[in-house]
């Protein structure tokens, strides 16, 4: 895609606003910007594709890896028309999940969980359970761990967003027969407010992820407000990317029924989106991936 002539920032900046990009790409592709504008600042004409030649060897060397790991990026996605079209219907399928049940959960819209999901969710569960998701998706059962890294996994890097939190909504779709309904009022129900402060922490870090196309900007807000609201209702203290939380005077600190973890999900440990940096799993042979939407 780029040589070295063309690797320079006006080249760079007409791929950013008029080519459609994942949030990952986009996010690479704006930090290339901003690396290239530190090197030589002021001197738009100078730019990388001068660096490129320059007897700096080192910075030769930085550009170039700079360079390589953007088209590298740029080849996982669009390397191919089936690659970029399953990547894309996979990414479809995921955020609709998300954004559906957000909108169940606050804001009270009933939403259906696809059959595609809820087998996403077994692969990663007991062995019962990924059984039912190899028969659906008729694959072996050897496969199923690399269908899932392909065709979520992946999709939830380029959207930038925790795969813990995605898996542990999925589980609790399965474990929930993926009947409609909202998660929160079995929580609250049985005073879970562990999990019910795991929740709000998670989901207030999803809205902020999701982008304005899968989450209109109103939406966004209200979900948000009505997020805040439950806080401060059962919560006095509850910080995201904290472990720890103080209830409210009027929240009950005892729950009157232990609740199982087949109620809500797992505790997952804490994301860092450097994570996973690196790992782009190029998109397996496609198996009914029309049938998500």
């Amino acid at each position: 895609m780029f040589d070295q002539d063309n690797f320079d920032i006006p080249c760079l900046e007409k791929v950013l606003v008029n080519i459609a990009l994942t949030p990952a790409l986009q996010n690479r592709l704006q930090n290339t910007i901003k690396i290239l504008s530190a090197t030589r600042p002021g001197d738009a004409a100078f730019q990388s594709s001068a660096l490129m030649r320059s007897s700096n060897r080192a910075t030769t060397a930085f550009i170039q890896k700079i360079r390589t790991d953007l088209e590298d990026h740029w080849h996982r996605i669009y390397r191919d028309m089936g690659t970029a079209a399953v990547m894309f219907s996979d990414l479809k399928a995921i955020c609709a999940f998300l954004t559906g049940k957000l909108l169940e959960d606050y804001n009270g819209q009933s939403y259906v969980v696809s059959d595609w999901i809820l087998n996403m969710g077994r692969i990663t569960m007991a062995p019962e359970h990924r059984a039912i998701a190899a028969k659906a998706l008729k694959l072996p059962e050897a496969d199923l761990d690399q269908y899932y890294e392909s065709h979520v996994h992946w999709p939830i890097q380029e959207m930038m967003i925790d795969p813990f939190v995605v898996r542990e909504k999925m589980r609790v779709a399965v474990r929930r027969g993926g009947k409609r309904g909202s998660e929160l009022n079995p929580l609250v129900e049985y005073r879970a407010w562990d999990a019910l402060a795991h929740k709000i922490r998670n989901d207030t870090a999803l809205i902020e992820k999701l982008q304005p196309q899968l989450l209109p900007a109103h939406q966004k807000l209200d979900i948000g407000d009505m997020i805040r609201n439950l806080q401060r209702k059962h919560f006095t203290s509850l910080e995201v990317g904290s472990t720890s939380y103080v209830l409210s005077s009027i929240t009950k600190p005892l729950p009157n029924t232990p609740m199982g973890e087949d109620a809500f999900g797992d505790a997952p440990p804490a994301y860092n989106d450097a994570a996973d940096n690196g790992r782009w799993p190029l998109v397996a042979e496609v198996k009914n991936w029309n049938e998500k939407i």
